[in-house]
């Protein structure tokens, strides 16, 4: 199946509008007033109200985030578009790193989230798992892609932050390249989507609670999916398992196993080197783009 680059966790189960940003560098940028003013107002509209189950799935989750410094699983994605029929199952593994704070030269500087996420099989439709083997990585400022069938290395450069934002849009859940499931803040995930809950099923992830999230009226037109689902462990309130469907009409389901947590990375792990003789291809990641192994 033949998709488009179009970026919006992962990794997670994957896909939506917005842009990820870096941190500012030296000097000061302008702000866009309006768009300040209009971001200003937003935040201090009082919050929607919230189921309180759903409230206590979410501040879960929060917790979570800020317990867990690293995460580490293996993946099954798969992609299935319910018009043509096509599908795509891929198998690997992804690493997050959540953002924090270090001390360079007796200063303090934040280093933004980062991910990596490998794929090493492919099966298309009913046919054969062979091996094909495609790299992510967001190192703070790229999103990298290498793919080995081609022997390209895309960097995908992210527009530069504002001062009034704190952290890589890209972390968000539906804000960036990849629909990332991990790190993620309740107030946000209240302001921008109309989340519910339900019983345990019998098809459920043994263990899990369940949380679906549908983008509100007002930011509807900032996502490209119509909903996604979240099954998350009880006790580790970590996603074990993410669907989602996009206004392409696509299907994406993500799960995640041997889920491993605050293990030490190597800075390297999220750099994507550029092989000798491959290609690599700089590019300015526009907004609306996303990303799809």
């Amino acid at each position: 199946m033949k998709y488009s680059i179009i970026m919006a966790a992962f990794w997670s189960a994957l896909g939506v509008v917005g842009i990820a940003q870096v941190p500012a560098t030296t000097g000061t940028q302008p702000a866009d007033t309006a768009q300040v003013a209009g971001e200003t107002e937003a935040q201090a509209a009082p919050a929607p109200a919230v189921d309180p189950a759903v409230r206590k799935i979410l501040d879960s989750l929060e917790a979570a985030g800020d317990k867990h410094i690293t995460i580490r699983a293996d993946v099954v994605y798969e992609i299935i578009n319910i018009t043509l029929g096509d599908s795509e199952k891929r198998t690997g593994w992804v690493c997050y790193q959540k953002e924090k704070t270090v001390t360079r030269k007796n200063k303090k500087h934040t280093e933004p989230a980062k991910v990596r996420s490998h794929f090493a099989t492919l099966q298309q439709g009913k046919g054969s798992v062979r091996a094909n083997k495609v790299d992510y990585a967001f190192d703070g400022q790229f999103w990298t892609i290498a793919r080995e069938t081609l022997k390209t290395v895309t960097r995908y450069q992210l527009p530069p932050r504002s001062n009034q934002q704190q952290e890589p849009e890209s972390m968000k859940i539906g804000k960036g390249p990849f629909l990332l499931p991990f790190g993620q803040k309740t107030a946000d995930m209240i302001r921008y989507f109309d989340c519910t809950t339900r019983p345990a099923r019998q098809y459920d992830p043994k263990g899990s609670v369940y949380l679906k999230l549908v983008p509100r009226k007002e930011y509807s037109k900032e996502f490209n999916f119509h909903y996604i689902q979240m099954w998350i462990d009880r006790k580790t309130y970590l996603p074990v398992k993410v669907v989602s469907r996009d206004k392409a009409k696509n299907i994406t389901t993500v799960t995640f196993a041997n889920v491993e947590t605050n293990l030490k990375f190597e800075g390297k792990l999220f750099l994507i080197p550029k092989p000798p003789g491959w290609k690599l291809i700089v590019v300015l990641l526009e907004p609306g783009t996303n990303l799809r192994p």
